[in-house]
């Protein structure tokens, strides 16, 4: 059996708006992300119950100011789902920020995380995918068991920077979202320790998203799964643990409303959720026939830690 993991960024509607530079008629900012889980954490639950999955989600540590959002995550968190650090403000170019900057960052989610839910987290993953020598040094020091930040796919590596700078060309717009350095595609797309070194045996085991096989390299990420209905794209190598990477807004319901530029932006969101979800089950399902199990990261990690 191969131990896999099913992982969900709980991202706000605020955080693609600060992508897209989206002046949003929704609501207040400071309410998308509560509006966010409000619509999707239901057909999450939904979903991980239909598989007898249990996930692993990245908190951001802001959001759980909201009365109703700290109290769905205590619930995922009593029915054996992990939770897990992603910053308290998900600023995108965390790698690059002071280290004091990033340490306060990570100790202000873990601590409300806490606070709020009863859970310590022991895992992290950065915004933006990148996992920087200082960042990994900081949760080394914070004594974090895994992280699950690095993208090693040349495909996400090239969309992102084909994005970033038609929005900067085309319409003016700087995006939110720093482009992670090339060489972070020739890094490992397996689980392993960055640094083998590092001092008093505080090593911090790397868990990158999966993605398919060369050269395309493509990432398992909703939004890839859903606009690419060809489960050959995702295949592994026999032995590999796959890590899928879900953002709440994939399991976004037709009917709820969003904004019009939002859904033109995320091309993904013009599926209808009973095709997207179809698509997840199907590449789900032919993990499972080659042996896969899904787990949490922590799980994954201590058994990696253990041999």
């Amino acid at each position: 059996m191969i131990p896999g993991a099913i992982t969900v960024d709980l991202d706000g509607i605020d955080c693609y708006h600060k992508i897209y530079q989206i002046n949003s008629k929704l609501s207040a900012k400071e309410e998308l992300a509560e509006y966010t889980l409000r619509n999707t954490l239901p057909g999450i639950r939904k979903f991980l119950d239909a598989n007898n999955i249990k996930a692993t989600f990245f908190v951001i540590g802001k959001d759980l100011e909201s009365d109703f959002v700290a109290t769905q995550l205590r619930c995922f968190a009593d029915e054996s789902h992990e939770l897990a650090n992603h910053s308290f403000s998900h600023p995108y170019g965390l790698p690059n920020l002071p280290k004091s900057d990033m340490l306060q960052e990570l100790e202000r989610a873990h601590k409300i995380i806490q606070d709020k839910t009863g859970v310590t987290p022991v895992g992290f993953r950065t915004p933006g995918y990148h996992l920087s020598d200082d960042l990994r040094v900081v949760l080394e020091n914070l004594g974090y068991l895994y992280s699950s930040s690095m993208m090693t796919s040349v495909t996400y590596w090239l969309a992102k920077y084909l994005v970033v700078n038609f929005h900067k060309l085309f319409f003016n717009v700087e995006s939110a979202v720093t482009i992670h350095p090339f060489t972070d595609v020739l890094k490992s797309s397996t689980p392993a320790y960055p640094n083998k070194e590092s001092a008093g045996g505080r090593q911090i085991i790397e868990i990158p998203i999966s993605t398919g096989p060369f050269p395309l390299q493509i990432p398992l990420v909703g939004s890839f799964i859903s606009l690419l209905p060809f489960p050959f794209l995702f295949d592994l190598p026999g032995g590999y643990p796959p890590v899928l990477n879900f953002h709440a807004l994939d399991f976004w319901p037709d009917e709820k409303h969003l904004d019009s530029e939002l859904r033109q932006k995320e091309l993904y969101l013009k599926l209808p959720l009973t095709k997207r979800l179809k698509r997840y089950q199907s590449l789900i399902d032919s993990f499972k026939r080659k042996g896969v199990y899904f787990t949490t990261l922590d799980k994954i990690a201590c058994s990696y830690r253990i041999q």
